[in-house]
């Protein structure tokens, strides 16, 4: 499995993309809340 850091809309755009493509994709949502995440 390769993973990929992710940090950016144009990054994000590219690999949803990219993936739409396969069969089957994998997408960890996790993430640590450092003075970004404001529901």
């Amino acid at each position: 499995m390769t993973y990929r850091w992710i940090d950016s809309s144009d990054e994000v755009a590219g690999y949803v993309e990219r993936v739409l493509a396969e069969p089957r994709y994998a997408l960890d949502t996790e993430f640590h809340r450092e003075r970004t995440y404001f529901p």
